[in-house]
């Protein structure tokens, strides 16, 4: 089964497929006998029995798809969202040289019209829109992602120092107060990894390491303090 598959086109499954194959022929057809035979007929009302028939057959097929939640053109963002996967995995095995910003192209010029309620209509036009803001802000954050991977790498320091000495640094930078206040412990901690591009360490067990000293309680900051003071007093 392609990617494309869409289940209410599917005139083997559902109704309204054939239903609307029917439909659509016999509507090409009615005009042309009319003229043949200078026949009067009633197409508007004939169209618009049809119109209601196709509505009632759509509904059924539509509660059908919903409740197995199976994916169709027009269903729940839900539906959508959780089968997203698997749609991008069978479109990506059907053309091996795309990407998934391709497979968002394809699905955001995807339309297709059905006969039915006013009510579904507009049901599904509110689910497709979702369906829509969800495809193009996907695709503007694979698109976008390299450069900020790069802005990233670009804005960043290399710690050359021991993780016991950074942990002393950030939890004093912490305690102060003076840099985004609003944030926890931990993730004050993990900014300052990325910041700094420290490889990951449990710092819990650092802190504690710490605090269970009783001589020398701040080594790293007092090479800090003395390391100012001698630029003070070199006056370069």
């Amino acid at each position: 089964m392609t990617y494309s598959y869409e289940p209410l086109e599917d005139i083997f499954l559902y109704s309204y497929a054939s239903s609307f194959i029917e439909y659509t022929e016999e509507s090409e057809r009615i005009p042309y006998i009319m003229n043949c035979n200078d026949l009067y007929f009633d197409f508007d009302e004939w169209n618009d029995t049809e119109h209601f028939k196709l509505n009632e057959i759509f509904e059924t097929d539509y509660n059908l798809l919903t409740e197995s939640k199976e994916y169709f053109f027009g269903c729940s963002f839900d539906v959508y969202n959780n089968t997203y996967s698997d749609r991008l995995a069978t479109f990506l095995f059907d053309f091996p040289d795309a990407n998934e910003v391709d497979f968002c192209d394809y699905e955001l010029k995807k339309d297709l019209f059905y006969v039915s309620s006013e009510f579904l209509t507009e049901k599904m036009k509110f689910s497709i829109k979702k369906r829509n803001d969800f495809l193009n802000h996907k695709k503007e954050r694979l698109t976008t992602q390299p450069k900020q991977i790069v802005t990233a790498l670009e804005n960043s320091l290399n710690w050359q120092g021991q993780p016991i000495q950074f942990t002393e640094l950030t939890k004093a930078l912490f305690e102060t107060k003076l840099i985004s206040p609003e944030i926890t412990q931990k993730e004050f901690f993990k900014r300052m990894k990325q910041f700094f591009n420290v490889k990951e360490f449990d710092d819990k067990e650092k802190l504690k390491g710490i605090r269970a000293r009783s001589k020398d309680l701040t080594p790293f900051i007092n090479v800090l303090e003395t390391s100012l003071n001698n630029w003070i007093k070199s006056k370069d």
